[in-house]
């Protein structure tokens, strides 16, 4: 069996639809739901769903506002089966049944599985544009397109941050110690250690996941800001942790990079990012 775990912050709306979308899988797996202590009506939403839809689900409410790393480790403790698959609130399974049924065929030979995200139908060309041109020079870094691997079954060296793992057998975490903010790198530097301790990614394109990218709440903030800061931060301590010194020539083309697609009055703010990146003491 295998348990599914979705992390959420304010967006209980877009988490609602996304339970409703499993509803052909609800009496086959574990749901954990980890609250990051949201400020809006997520309990009660939630709580009132489970009640009327007789759905059963591990609802975790954080005390306080923990971020990405913490609340996974939470939930993660808190799964009771080994196997754990990790879904955002507003990323969604394509086919939960069939989706299922591949998973577990394929946690019968390996311990770390990725799936294909595609982007919603939904989009426009402009914000498909937006993305692409953020994926591309980000994921360069971690040295692999990992959200463009084709249509070919086959191992990789890193996968986006919907996949599923065994914990009996991969008994690591998310760190928790060293990442600031909720996001950027954290699922790479997982992936990274994974490999490391000597298991195989085994991404299968069948698995497709789609993503509607809510815009506010979830992994993203509203101070824009604050989010880039995050974005600049995980990328370099990511990258002081898993790159050997003779990559480290990615760092100040990753820095001219944001420096030249952002407005020059957040140049100061990125600079100081920076900094801060590299003061930081890697635990």
């Amino acid at each position: 069996m295998i348990s599914i775990m979705i992390n959420t912050y304010n967006r209980s709306e877009i988490l609602i639809e996304n339970l409703l979308n499993l509803k052909p899988v609800w009496g086959e797996v574990e749901f954990i739901i980890v609250d990051d202590c949201s400020t809006d009506n997520t309990v009660n939403v939630v709580n009132k769903f489970i009640k009327e839809n007789g759905i059963k689900v591990k609802f975790i409410l954080n005390k306080t506002n923990c971020g990405y790393p913490k609340s996974m480790n939470i939930g993660i403790k808190e799964a009771s089966n080994n196997h754990v698959f990790i879904l955002n609130d507003d990323i969604f399974i394509f086919n939960p049944r069939n989706f299922i049924e591949i998973l577990e065929k394929d946690l019968e030979k390996e311990c770390v599985i990725a799936t294909h995200l595609e982007m919603d139908k939904g989009f426009s060309l402009g914000k498909k544009i937006k993305t692409l041109f953020y994926s591309v020079p980000a994921q360069s870094f971690a040295g692999e397109m990992y959200n463009y691997n084709g249509k070919k079954k086959r191992y990789v060296n890193y996968a986006n941050n919907i996949f599923c793992f065994d914990k009996s057998k991969l008994k690591i975490l998310f760190d928790e110690k060293n990442f600031a903010g909720n996001f950027f790198r954290i699922e790479s530097d997982f992936q990274s250690r994974a490999r490391m301790a000597g298991f195989k990614i085994l991404y299968d394109p069948r698995l497709i996941v789609l993503d509607k990218w809510a815009p506010s709440g979830g992994l993203r903030q509203k101070n824009k800001k604050k989010f880039l800061q995050w974005c600049i931060f995980n990328h370099i301590i990511f990258l002081r942790k898993n790159c050997s010194l003779t990559k480290y020539y990615k760092i100040p083309f990753y820095f001219l990079l944001k420096t030249t697609t952002h407005p020059p009055y957040i140049i100061f703010d990125i600079i100081k990012t920076f900094d801060r990146s590299f003061k930081r003491v890697i635990l």
